[in-house]
């Protein structure tokens, strides 16, 4: 089991991010705002932080760079979606999505969870 950071700005994709990857036996913590981030960031050790696909560049790379800072021994999977490119260099993984949440979501996690 690990326990996951989300990250993103649509409320129905990180509910169903959080029930998918609940279901696989993670714990899962919602940041939708920077001070949700920042809070929860502050109260637990994560294993492991997904970055929506449907976040702003900008807020993507601040959040990995607050993260890193911070945190440096959380994995952090970017999500993109197909006609984009990763905007985070050094995440430690990527997944191309569809609109929705994809079924590879719950693999990866678990694997860079095992990573750590």
């Amino acid at each position: 089991m690990a326990l996951v950071l989300c990250v993103g700005s649509d409320e129905v994709l990180m509910k169903t991010r959080k029930l998918v990857l609940e279901r696989a036996g993670h714990k899962v913590v919602l940041g939708m705002s920077d001070p949700d981030t920042r809070q929860a960031a502050g109260q637990y050790s994560f294993d492991v932080a997904v970055l929506g696909q449907n976040l702003q560049e900008e807020r993507k790379r601040t959040t990995f760079k607050f993260l890193r800072a911070n945190y440096p021994n959380v994995k952090i999977l970017e999500l993109h979606i197909v006609h984009t490119h990763p905007v985070l260099a050094s995440a430690d993984d990527w997944l191309v999505v569809p609109v929705d949440v994809p079924r590879e979501l719950e693999e990866h996690v678990t694997a860079l969870a095992a990573t750590r």
